[in-house]
């Protein structure tokens, strides 16, 4: 079913994926796109790392005018080096990163929600954490890891919310 969430969420991906720089760092079947079941695997090998996840982590609804609501998704990147290499493997993963979140944030509010009465008005990121995640090293991911959480505020005509 079209929805506008499902129209950013792909076009998030689309943009990310534009940077030539992440997309040469990251084979294209370590990229987690959750559209299909069972998209995590169980245990890792040194061939599924890195990894590049995006995961909806929450939503805020609130009034944007007296004609329209807002909605802001968050988005939470997640990278997972599978390294503990920072100058080798990590930074230039983040800097890869960085770029493409560029384009996502210039990008994104181009997105043509207009069958939905909608646009995205605003796009921002929070501060990036990094780490260790005892969820992934459950996995088998060693490394570092990096999260980096994602606002996209969109707004909608009451008329198309009804």
């Amino acid at each position: 079913m079209a929805n506008p969430l499902s129209l950013v969420y792909n076009e998030f991906w689309r943009l990310l994926l534009t940077e030539t720089d992440l997309t040469g760092l990251i084979d294209s079947g370590n990229l987690v796109k959750f559209n299909k079941r069972n998209v995590l695997k169980g245990n890792l090998s040194t061939g599924d790392v890195p990894e590049l996840r995006v995961i909806v982590t929450g939503g805020d609804a609130r009034p944007r005018t007296s004609s329209g609501r807002g909605w802001t998704e968050t988005y939470e990147i997640g990278l997972l080096t599978g390294s503990n290499e920072l100058a080798d493997v990590f930074f230039p993963l983040r800097w890869a990163l960085i770029k493409a979140v560029h384009k996502v944030e210039v990008g994104l509010k181009n997105l043509d929600l207009s069958a939905y009465s909608g646009a995205v008005y605003s796009v921002s990121t929070q501060p990036v954490r990094d780490g260790v995640s005892e969820a992934d090293l459950a996995r088998g991911i060693a490394g570092w890891m990096t999260y980096w959480s994602v606002d996209i505020a969109m707004t909608f005509a009451t008329a198309a919310l009804a």
